[in-house]
């Protein structure tokens, strides 16, 4: 099945009716779900924190003050990488890139040959994504910057200190912005930009900025569908942390689900997330807002999804201590990782 440009309610409508007979008669299959979405798709949100890559994982350890660590994804042989106190991470080839006390540091998969590549005081970095052989991270006060994997060319890209999430793929720098307030300091005003980008490394440049919704969203998640168009999921800050997917271009704007949401993010053809509503438990949609249900009966505080993996740092442990655990997208397999 080739997926096709919606383009009135009557055949979003016969859509969403014959994603729910997929769902329900094949149990959802894998050749389904790969025919909708384009193989360019990403789950990437703006704070990695657990990465799944080839057969470990890379995380920092709840136990160990968060220090860098990896372990075969069955559970075994556990390494520490590195002292530091990990804040976010990306992997780009063979090295790991981490933010850890306002530096930016490179180390080995192997944990060898660590690196600081970036410690200037002025811009203190986190959240940082690499794409098209460039260093993307957010700084509180002066916006989103880029510089080349070596720590250098530092260029500040987009001079906002308001940014409340962001993501880059395909080509486009996706980003939210707080506008305004109410007294207990939530958002009620806000919008979600795209910026095109154009050419890879030292031909990278900042192309026409373009604002998708007046929405105030977090937790951006894209996932490209096979019609060639970008489709965002985000929480919806203007309508009490809603969950919601817009096309890129702006239309198509739908509510997926009437829960609170938090942690959102995109693992194949579902939309899995925290419920606000239900003391943060976890829950997931589908990408067409049908079939929503209760997964685990614990608390979430972070959720990332892998291949058939589900990760996730929860308190649900009877001593409240935050722990990793693992567990299937068919829910088997639960286990507590570290």
């Amino acid at each position: 099945m080739k997926f096709v440009k919606i383009k009135n309610c009557l055949h979003s409508m016969v859509f969403v009716m014959f994603v729910f007979f997929c769902i329900s008669y094949t149990g959802l299959s894998v050749s389904f779900a790969d025919s909708l979405l384009s193989e360019e798709s990403s789950n990437i949100i703006n704070k990695e924190l657990i990465i799944q890559a080839d057969d470990w994982i890379y995380f920092p350890c709840t136990s160990d003050n968060n220090r860098l660590y990896k372990m075969k994804t069955n559970g075994s042989n556990s390494i520490k990488l590195s002292n530091d106190k990990v804040d976010s991470m990306t992997i780009f080839n063979d090295w790991i890139y981490y933010t850890s006390d306002g530096n930016i540091y490179r180390i080995k998969k192997d944990g060898k040959i660590r690196t600081v590549i970036y410690n200037e005081r002025n811009v203190i970095p986190r959240n940082v994504i690499i794409k098209y052989d460039k260093i993307f991270f957010q700084d509180d006060e002066y916006g989103l910057f880029q510089m080349n994997l070596e720590g250098k060319e530092l260029k500040n890209i987009i001079s906002i200190d308001t940014i409340c999430s962001w993501t880059v793929i395909n080509h486009v720098i996706y980003y939210s912005v707080a506008e305004d307030y109410d007294y207990d300091g939530n958002v009620i005003k806000a919008a979600i930009y795209k910026i095109k980008l154009e050419g890879y490394g030292d031909t990278l440049k900042i192309g026409k900025k373009s604002r998708i919704t007046d929405d105030g969203g977090n937790y951006i998640n894209i996932v490209t569908f096979n019609d060639g168009q970008d489709r965002l999921y985000y929480r919806n800050a203007s309508d009490k942390g809603r969950l919601y997917m817009i096309k890129a271009d702006g239309s198509g704007k739908i509510k997926l689900t009437n829960h609170a949401v938090s942690n959102v993010t995109v693992g194949g053809f579902w939309v899995y997330y925290s419920n606000k509503s239900d003391n943060s438990k976890l829950y997931r949609i589908s990408i067409v807002g049908t079939v929503n249900t209760k997964l685990i009966n614990a608390y979430m505080k972070y959720i990332y999804v892998f291949s058939n993996n589900i990760y996730y740092i929860s308190d649900s442990n009877s001593k409240k201590a935050e722990k990793l655990y693992r567990i299937k997208t068919d829910l088997s397999e639960r286990k507590e990782i570290i």
